[in-house]
């Protein structure tokens, strides 16, 4: 099981979910609202993707939140 936590006033709500999404066949993803922060726990993750995933899926979210703000 991996843990991520992201700051809400940094990464969209909406890309981390579609980023769950598009990885859901790499990994379980569990995602979890706090105050400030969204976290996210990944669990079953694909083995032949496993020293990599986190930081690409990582990678995902930030561009997907990037290509969102870029539209406001």
């Amino acid at each position: 099981m991996t843990h991520l936590s992201f700051d809400k006033r940094l990464y969209s709500k909406a890309a981390l979910a579609e980023s769950a999404q598009d990885f859901s066949h790499l990994a379980a993803f569990h995602i979890q609202e706090q105050d400030d922060r969204i976290e996210v726990t990944l669990e079953n993750i694909d083995p032949d993707v496993a020293d990599v995933l986190v930081e690409e899926f990582a990678n995902h979210v930030l561009y997907g939140t990037i290509v969102r703000r870029k539209k406001w």
